[in-house]
């Protein structure tokens, strides 16, 4: 009677290993499907909002395009660039051509 209920415990352990074992792998199916599921969804999403934004985009280089074909620009990267001051405050070191931080005042009252 020992010697059945060994063999009954044993296979009773086998039964539950099988089934949790089962279990976990239909679960772990489950989780990767719905993890697939939800990558496909965000790429959906993305690719709708840059479908989305297309017309936009095509509109603001269409304007682009006839902007210069116009001429109807301003290029401001050569624009006045001998004309143009440059404003530096008068105790602003680099004013007297002399570097930051450096104090340059003993020149002054060396005598």
């Amino acid at each position: 009677m020992n010697e059945c209920e060994k063999i009954l415990e044993k296979e009773k352990e086998d039964e539950e290993y099988a089934n949790n074992t089962a279990q976990a792998n239909d679960e772990r199916l489950h989780t990767g499907a719905k993890r697939v599921a939800e990558e496909r969804l965000q790429a959906n999403r993305a690719k709708r909002r840059w479908e989305h934004g297309r017309d936009a985009r095509a509109m603001g280089w269409r304007m682009f395009e006839t902007n210069i074909r116009t001429k109807r620009f301003h290029d401001m990267s050569s624009h006045n660039i001998e004309r143009e001051r440059e404003h530096r405050a008068e105790r602003d070191g680099r004013a007297e051509g002399v570097p930051r931080g450096i104090d340059v005042s003993y020149k002054k009252n060396w005598r």
